[in-house]
This record gives C-alpha cells, sequence and structure tokens, in this order.
C-alpha cells in the first residue's frame, strides 16, 4: 500500500502504467502543442507518475503496449457500437 490515508485500488505499476492513455505531463505554454490538448497528468502527480513510467522501456512519452492495446479495443467498442446504432435506426439495410 502507497498511500495509508488513500488505500484505493491499490493497483500494480503495470496496470496504472496500462491506463495512461496521454502518458505526459500538461504542458506549459511554450511546449508541443498536442499535450495541451490532452495529458496524462498534472505535475503535482510528478512522484506517482515517475513510479509508474520507471520500468516503461522506450522514450518517456510513448505508450506501453497495453495501453496501445487498450485504446485500440476503445476504438473498436465504439465502432461496433456505432454500426449497431445506425442499423436499429434503420440507417443500414
Amino acid at each position: 500500500m502507497r498511500h495509508r490515508r488513500f488505500p484505493g485500488l491499490n493497483l500494480t505499476r503495470a496496470s496504472l502504467n496500462a491506463s495512461l492513455k496521454y502518458p505526459w505531463f500538461r504542458a506549459r505554454e511554450n511546449e508541443d502543442e498536442r499535450k495541451h490538448k490532452k495529458w496524462g497528468a498534472y505535475e503535482t502527480e510528478e512522484k506517482e507518475f515517475e513510479w509508474v513510467r520507471k520500468n516503461h522501456r522506450g522514450r518517456h512519452d510513448t505508450r506501453c503496449v497495453e495501453a496501445e492495446i487498450m485504446d485500440w479495443s476503445d476504438d473498436v467498442a465504439y465502432a461496433v457500437h456505432d454500426v449497431d446504432d445506425f442499423y436499429r435506426a434503420g440507417l443500414i439495410p
């Protein structure tokens, strides 16, 4: 348990890393534009973020394989749901 006052789910480092769709901090004004719109952590969470990313292999701002799979799965689920909606609305014969 990392925090006695806030036990939470006590997820593993790998589980937390897999949930980081945007593995970077919110950008400052003069940094990468894509990091202004979407980010995975605030600077106040740096200690926890660095702990989660400690064993990540690759560039510091790349997703782990599990996060890539999670993102792809999410896209597939939304696409299937959209097709189902169109079918039920009678827009697909």
